[in-house]
């Protein structure tokens, strides 16, 4: 009985201790409503009616969007079977911002332009060396949308690092740099 109890308490007091703690990986909070506001402007500017939301480290938006049905090759060419997915409609637009940590390492090149039929999804990344963070863009907009717009969105995805304040870090940049493998001035030799 003293046996259970010991490991109780240990395991009570161990659950005790990390649920105050951020999840492995988490990031701290970065304000984002720099840059929500500048990305408001812009889509505002073309789509007053826009809505946008900001939750944690992602941020959305959408205007006269609806749910498609959507069929992909699979990497073999076949067929896979159609799955629904939210998308705009003429006239209309949708994306999805979120900032991640580190470089871009997902599986397609970036930038690119997936035709869906019936909207195209730009996939960006863009890399801040001085947040090391990117910004991870699927931005969806159906063949009327103004090529202007397009550019000027893509500029603003390229340059998100200067409306996002750096992250808090507790470990110098030396000891950033030596665990990431990046090295700036020569490694002192130990004897």
């Amino acid at each position: 009985m003293d046996r259970r109890a010991a490991l109780l308490a240990l395991a009570l007091g161990g659950f005790l201790m990390t649920s105050g703690r951020s999840a492995a990986g988490e990031a701290p909070g970065q304000d984002l409503k720099p840059f929500l506001a500048e990305v408001r402007k812009l889509v505002e500017k073309h789509y007053p009616k826009a809505r946008f939301t900001l939750k944690d480290r992602t941020i959305s938006f959408s205007f006269n969007t609806r749910q498609f049905m959507i069929h992909e090759p699979h990497l073999t060419g076949e067929w896979q079977d159609a799955y629904e997915r939210a998308g705009p409609q003429k006239g209309g637009i949708m994306g999805e911002l979120e900032l991640r940590d580190g470089g871009y390492g997902g599986q397609a090149v970036v930038p690119h332009a997936f035709d869906v039929r019936y909207f195209t999804t730009l996939l960006l990344a863009p890399y801040s060396k001085k947040l090391d963070q990117h910004i991870y863009v699927h931005f969806d907009y159906p063949s009327d949308v103004s090529k202007k717009f397009v550019e000027e969105f893509a500029e603003l995805m390229k340059n998100f690092d200067q409306y996002v304040p750096a992250k808090a870090n507790k470990r110098g940049p030396t000891q950033l740099k030596r665990q990431e493998g990046v090295f700036d001035e020569p490694m002192p030799m130990r004897e």
